[in-house]
């Protein structure tokens, strides 16, 4: 999850590290139509704990805690249900996806808007983890509710965001530019199936051996309109397009492990666990380039320790051996 989830503001967090002062343990988030520091909702904010609250319990069989936080994760669900329906209510509006004010994801620093593919690719799986949860703890018919609902926002996000010329998603419905978050759990989530995955993949992995550490934000860099003042004078300009996130390539790993790629998904993880390995831990942010090195300016350090990108990591190694081991022959 990208988000820290809890009663900090995440500049308050920011500038705690920046100058190395303690902060108050987090609460518990009480509430779910939470906004970021430009005011934006943070749709994924409740969509990838309800994926990660589901993931959790299919895995261990925790479901106990699924009953202890049935009243939240519920209240999370239904609140991105209605970001959804509410566009549904304008006549020229047929089809039901989120459509966001700029800075609503986690490319929270940049202005990309509208109907964004990653956003609605989590929200898309945050629907099916609720329907999961529904059917762990007995509720069978609001599951197939939620799995309708589930149906028809694929339905609309292949209808929409799909570029067939260049075989893989939008960033946004008005954005054409190739955007790897959208793109990669577009083919986790299954929302990509096929062909249509194959051809995702095949865009994917053409990125990412371009480089020693996969992938780059974003393909092509945002407007410069995009950003805001503070970001530029911070030397932060590319945060969120030329700066490389590697929990982006232990996604795609999953992406690929979950194709049958394992071939795929082995080098996309290497190059990863190579930049960890080499610089003692997981950063946050790398420059882009034949040598890539954790982002460092005068006001900001790339964050060492990231447990956004060692946990996709490590995720992405289990997805790897699960896959492997369904591949090798029977002895």
């Amino acid at each position: 999850m990208p988000r820290r989830q809890g009663n900090h503001k995440n500049t308050t967090a920011m500038i705690g590290d920046f100058l190395h002062l303690p902060l108050q343990n987090m609460k518990e988030l009480d509430q779910v139509e939470f906004r970021n520091e430009r005011d934006a909702f943070q749709y994924d904010g409740n969509a990838l704990p309800l994926i990660a609250a589901a993931e959790y319990a299919t895995r261990t069989g925790d479901v106990a805690f699924l009953e202890e936080n049935y009243l939240e994760l519920t209240r999370g669900a239904d609140w991105l249900q209605r970001q959804d329906e509410q566009f549904l209510k304008k006549p020229e509006r047929r089809l039901d996806l989120i459509d966001q004010d700029p800075s609503s994801d986690w490319k929270d620093v940049v202005g990309r808007e509208g109907v964004v593919a990653y956003t609605n690719a989590v929200t898309y799986q945050a629907h099916v983890s609720m329907a999961t949860i529904d059917r762990l703890l007995g509720h069978p018919e609001t599951a197939e509710k939620r799995e309708a609902f589930a149906a028809a926002l694929k339905e609309d996000f292949n209808q929409r965001l799909w570029d067939e010329k260049s075989g893989c998603y939008r960033d946004s419905e008005a954005d054409a530019r190739f955007s790897p978050d959208g793109n990669i759990l577009a083919v986790v989530y299954g929302l990509a199936e096929g062909p249509r995955a194959d051809r995702v993949l095949e865009s994917l992995d053409r990125v990412a051996d371009s480089g020693p550490l996969p992938f780059q934000a974003a393909a092509e860099n945002y407007p410069k309109s995009y950003v805001p003042l503070w970001l530029r004078a911070a030397g932060l300009r590319h945060y969120h397009d030329a700066f490389v996130w590697p929990w982006q390539g232990a996604a795609f790993a999953v992406a690929a492990a979950r194709q049958g790629r394992t071939d795929m998904a082995r080098e996309a993880l290497e190059k990863v666990a190579a930049a960890a390995d080499r610089d003692g831990t997981f950063f946050e942010i790398y420059t882009p380039g034949d040598e890539p090195r954790p982002v460092r300016t005068w006001a900001y350090e790339s964050e060492r320790d990231f447990l956004w990108g060692a946990g996709t990591y490590l995720w992405a190694l289990q997805e790897l051996r699960e896959a492997e081991g369904a591949q090798a022959p029977p002895r």
